[in-house]
């Protein structure tokens, strides 16, 4: 766990510890040795299929094979802190907790209207299917009706119905619940899964669901310092043996009892998300186990691995530490002009408030052209066209893709990509 930094964030527990010399950091390796989990993001049998049977966590860690781009790519490779090469990618369903229909084509496109149980059995079809990982999004407002399943609660029953896939939360929003709660919470959910939580945190960026609920909205960078603060926190009671008092700058404790504790030693792998200024890369290189950039094409993805890279330079750290992971949305069916007829179904669908419509996939629409020839930003096409498109996001180092399927609530694309693409995907490493 890093030293918290500054008077202001001094983490005070009963507990007698040897201090690290000033500055000393452990590396994500020796974090991540001794976790315990089961199956989901590090649990292939032999065969690189799905293992039912527990097996320790390790925080897998991404290595980016780019060249010529500067900075750490162009250095002798570093071993991989989580031993990931020559193991497969893994690949998650991000649930549809929230509809929005229409030519947008945002997210959910297809779905008319939030029904919360098909949105469960949706995750607990993906575990049956091969998936590895389950992601929920944590928004208080959105959709097309502002209709959403709130995301910490719809995780959790996620979790009893499921045993083996890991389960992720979508930038979990500080703003939300108080960062000792979360870290209560968060211990308790990794407990009752058998140590199957990824905890993907943020400082929350959508201000009129915030404001909506009488919360909590200072500026961007109070936003990030309050997250950063809280993490602290959430670590120090996550490891703390003895009744924790914490004095931060923004959140304290006074002799806190975090018990049960997280079941992955050191503790549940700590991701954040995208690359939006020097300010926010900082605290990734210095809090994060993983990364993840939301729906991106090629060259845009470039750009954001070079500043996170840019920004692991100057911290110190190799970004070969961080296991890389794109969320994606994903249209596929067996011909094109099936894909076709599905985004012409979507497009004809009444729109919602949120997003604008894709221009581009209407014009291709309309001039009858395949939209894996036109959009850069999903997996779109056959199983082929899928298969090319994913090889250009692993050679960028991307280990790990999480999957928003556009034609839901059809289950279709769900079994297809299971079917033709991740064997393909995981045969070849």
């Amino acid at each position: 766990m890093p030293e918290p930094s500054g008077p202001q964030a001094q983490p005070l527990t009963r507990a007698a510890a040897r201090p690290r010399p000033k500055g000393a950091r452990r590396t994500v390796a020796q974090r991540s040795q001794d976790t315990g989990a089961v199956g989901g993001n590090g649990a292939e049998g032999s065969d690189g299929g799905p293992s039912t049977q527990p097996r320790p966590w390790r925080g897998e860690a991404a290595e980016l094979r780019e060249a010529g781009e500067g900075g750490l790519a162009d250095k002798p490779s570093e071993p991989s802190a989580g031993g990931l090469a020559g193991r497969p990618p893994r690949f998650g369903l991000c649930v549809p907790v929230f509809a929005n229909p229409g030519p947008a084509f945002f997210r959910t496109p297809a779905w008319t209207k939030l029904e919360p149980q098909r949105a469960i059995d949706a995750a607990v079809a993906a575990e049956r299917l091969g998936y590895d990982s389950i992601w929920v999004a944590d928004h208080l407002m959105h959709g097309y009706d502002d209709a959403i399943l709130e995301g910490w609660t719809t995780l959790t029953v996620i979790a009893g119905r499921t045993s083996r896939v890991r389960l992720g939360t979508i930038h979990l929003a500080q703003p939300f619940r108080a960062p000792a709660m979360a870290a209560k919470m968060a211990a308790s959910l990794d407990a009752l899964s058998a140590g199957r939580l990824i905890f993907f945190y943020d400082c929350g960026w959508q201000e009129p669901e915030v404001r909506a609920y009488g919360l909590d909205w200072p500026a961007e960078d109070e936003r990030i310092a309050r997250m950063e603060d809280g993490l602290e926190l959430i670590q120090a009671l996550w490891s703390a043996e003895t009744p924790a008092t914490f004095r931060g700058r923004f959140f304290s404790t006074n002799e806190a009892i975090c018990r049960p504790g997280p079941v992955q030693k050191p503790r549940p792998p700590i991701w954040l998300g995208e690359a939006r200024h020097a300010r926010w890369l900082a605290a990734i290189v210095k809090y994060a186990d993983g990364w993840n950039s939301v729906p991106a094409s090629p060259s845009r993805l470039r750009d954001k691995l070079s500043a996170l890279r840019a920004a692991g330079q100057r911290a110190g750290r190799a970004i070969t530490d961080l296991e890389l992971s794109l969320e994606i949305q994903v249209l596929i069916a067996p011909t094109q002009n099936e894909v076709s007829a599905i985004a012409r179904h979507i497009a004809a669908l009444p729109p919602s408030k949120r997003g604008t419509p894709r221009q581009d996939v209407l014009q291709a629409l309309e001039a009858d052209r395949p939209l894996s020839e036109v959009v850069d930003d999903w997996l779109v096409g056959t199983p082929d066209d899928v298969i090319r498109q994913l090889r250009v996001y692993t050679e960028l180092g991307i280990s790990h893709f999480m999957l928003w399927f556009v034609d839901f609530p059809s289950l279709d694309g769900l079994r297809l990509f299971s079917e033709s693409v991740i064997p393909t995907l995981r045969s070849a490493v």
